[in-house]
């Protein structure tokens, strides 16, 4: 008897400057910051953005090369035949320094 082939799930892939994270479900990130997601078993799927205010993005298939431009939160789905197949978050968060520096001393 011939089984009927089950769909893969989709695995989420990303890859920064000098990092690699394997399928992971919610991503934060610093302002700035670029980086490429790959979407492992989503044929026939379409990226969605809605023309986010938080993230650029340019998609090549499964690829899509992000920058964050703005703090804030960003859901990102993948959608194929008007069902949303994956959905997950991307969590932008500006820098702040831990390691102050003095540029100016006073006596008072």
């Amino acid at each position: 008897m011939i089984t009927p082939k089950t769909a893969l799930p989709i695995k989420l892939n990303v890859i920064f400057d000098h990092a690699k994270v394997y399928d992971f479900k919610s991503l934060e990130v610093e302002l700035g910051q670029s980086f490429e997601i790959i979407a492992q078993n989503a044929e026939g799927c379409k990226w969605f953005f809605e023309n986010d205010p938080i993230i650029d993005a340019i998609v090549d298939g499964s690829t899509a090369s992000i920058v964050a431009k703005s703090a804030g939160k960003s859901t990102v789905a993948l959608i194929k035949n008007g069902e949303v197949k994956l959905q997950f978050d991307i969590v932008v968060y500006w820098s702040i320094g831990l390691n102050p520096v003095v540029t100016k001393i006073e006596l008072k």
